[in-house]
């Protein structure tokens, strides 16, 4: 181990002791014991890897339209429910909002052969009847949340019966201006098929990686932050750290057949936005998504910047259309401490509006 790795796994160390001396009440000071995920829900489906979670309503009357998550697939889907008081979910269910979550669960080597089609024409159409089944419901709507939300697109664009609302969150959608991830991605320094021929899956810890390179410091910045603050955290507040440093650090495998499709035909050569995506033999055309759209980005967002996200208000038929821009980054605007009055409160009005 280098010195500077000593020196950062010090400096870790140091911070949890720091959590621990300063605010009382913290079972652990380590990311990976805080319990994450914890609104209450049942599991209605299982298939291959993925869980469909029904959410357990707290108000008797709830909204006619029942709303399906579907999180990233190269991430936990916990970052939607992070802790008690602090969980998108878990905010949508005190509203009285119908939820339903998509956790596509964790892939194994056998599913490095996976292909788009099997998310999109199979996995998916199969959680959405689910969801009608389950809840007596004739429409549905649909949320998606960064590259789970293209995913929603791709679904929305081939398979747009029963879906009443399609809300995208930080979604990338022209890939050319995807930042750091389209220049890495460039096929002139990047080989996806030497990545998955070699590995089968794309690795973890590749994905986290190629993260923390959009921000070199922040791995180390964090825990100084702890050092010199920690006295003047709240117990909640600690909690809050070590959540979302816990989800940060959780990231699971791409699927490689999936991570080939996405990677050639999205980041190197657009072909989303340009209608010359295939997936089953047809041609994935967004303008064929006439529901109503919410169409969000952070404004601070190095991982999907605002102009990859805002061209879909112009790509889609629907005729009522609405692109927000949040000042928030990308995970803290689904999970972030002032999500409640950024985005969540603010779609839970859109959705309350188009729900009825």
């Amino acid at each position: 181990m280098s010195d500077i790795e000593n020196i950062y796994e010090e400096i870790q160390r140091e911070s949890r002791r720091s959590i621990l001396r300063y605010v009382k009440g913290i079972k652990s000071p380590h990311p990976k014991d805080v319990e994450t995920g914890k609104t209450p829900h049942e599991v209605l489906y299982k298939e291959n890897k993925l869980r469909l979670l029904h959410y357990t309503p707290v108000r008797k009357k709830l909204l006619p339209v029942p709303l399906l998550l579907v999180p990233p697939l190269i991430n936990k889907y916990y970052i939607l429910d992070l802790l008690p008081g602090n969980s998108f979910v878990e905010y949508l269910v005190n509203h009285g909002v119908d939820t339903y979550l998509l956790d596509w669960g964790i892939p194994g080597d056998e599913d490095r052969y996976l292909e788009l089609e099997d998310y999109i024409d199979h996995y998916m159409p199969h959680v959405v009847h689910k969801v009608l089944d389950y809840s007596g419901a004739k429409e549905f709507s649909i949320l998606g949340y960064c590259i789970g939300g293209t995913f929603v697109l791709m679904y929305a664009a081939l398979h747009k019966e029963f879906m009443r609302n399609l809300i995208t969150i930080a979604t990338p959608v022209d890939f050319t201006h995807g930042g750091l991830f389209t220049m890495w991605t460039d096929k002139k320094y990047f080989d996806v098929d030497k990545i998955v021929d070699a590995y089968g899956n794309v690795p973890a810890l590749l994905i986290k990686g190629a993260f923390n390179l959009l921000s070199p410091t922040s791995e180390i910045s964090k825990y100084v932050e702890i050092y010199t603050n920690v006295s003047n955290w709240s117990k909640e507040y600690a909690e809050y750290f070590l959540a979302f440093d816990k989800w940060i650090n959780d990231p699971i495998p791409f699927p490689g057949g999936v991570a080939k499709r996405v990677i050639k035909e999205c980041y190197q050569e657009n072909k989303l936005i340009k209608g010359e995506m295939r997936i089953g033999g047809r041609s994935v055309n967004l303008k064929e998504i006439t529901c109503s759209l919410l169409n969000v980005a952070a404004e601070r967002d190095n991982i999907v910047p605002i102009n990859s996200t805002r061209v879909l208000t112009e790509l889609v038929s629907s005729k009522d259309k609405t692109f927000m821009v949040i000042p928030s980054g990308h995970a803290s605007l689904i999970a972030g401490r002032k999500a409640r009055e950024g985005l969540w409160s603010k779609l839970e009005h859109w959705l309350r509006a188009r729900s009825d």
